[in-house]
């Protein structure tokens, strides 16, 4: 009976130290900006990310650039040190509609789990907003989101909890869909990058 207990306490202490908390996740957020300074750093001679940018002249808006910047971890094969396997870890997309400016990160875990997302960008009434999404192996664990609205000097709190409301679903929706888009195309990138 004591082995049962002490074999299940020691999951029980497994799971819970590999769960992903807030703070945990905002220390990994802080990591990989860290990673991408000195990838994106002049001084620094390694320059291990993929980039996709895509410029066109959009009718009634103007010139529209898009520019997506993949960060990986590098995994050596012991048995084949020339062999190495990337994984996506970081990701920072970014657009402009006509005048408006668009910002986005992606982050993920190890094994490719989405763990955090940010979007900046425009809403329908034109109004400034940001969306903080915090997942664990379960799903999402924390939402923030902030607006600028046309009187505001700067961005409020709009909502912050743990669950997605109905009002937030179909921006949660899409950035899921968008971190999901974002694994693919950086399966594909990787395809043709040897």
């Amino acid at each position: 009976m004591k082995k049962i207990f002490f074999t299940l306490l020691t999951v029980m202490f497994c799971v819970s130290a590999f769960s992903q908390t807030v703070e945990t996740i905002r220390k990994d957020y802080a990591d990989a900006l860290a990673h991408a300074k000195q990838i994106n750093d002049p001084e620094y001679p390694v320059n291990n990310k993929f980039k996709v940018v895509t410029e066109q002249m959009m009718p009634g808006s103007g010139s529209h650039q898009v520019t997506a910047n993949f960060y990986y971890y590098e995994d050596e094969n012991e048995e084949s040190p020339s062999d190495i396997t990337k994984s996506i870890y970081y990701v920072t997309h970014s657009y402009n509609w006509a005048a408006r400016e668009y910002y986005e990160e992606y982050l993920y875990t190890r094994n490719g789990k989405i763990e955090f997302i940010y979007q900046r960008g425009y809403d329908d009434d034109f109004q400034l907003y940001e969306y903080r999404f915090y997942f664990d192996a379960k799903g999402v664990i924390k939402v923030i989101v902030k607006r600028k609205k046309d009187d505001d000097s700067a961005l409020t709190q709009e909502y912050s909890g743990a669950t997605v409301t109905d009002k937030y679903k179909k921006a949660y929706d899409a950035a899921v869909k968008q971190s999901e888009y974002f694994k693919g195309l950086f399966d594909t990138l990787n395809y043709f990058s040897y």
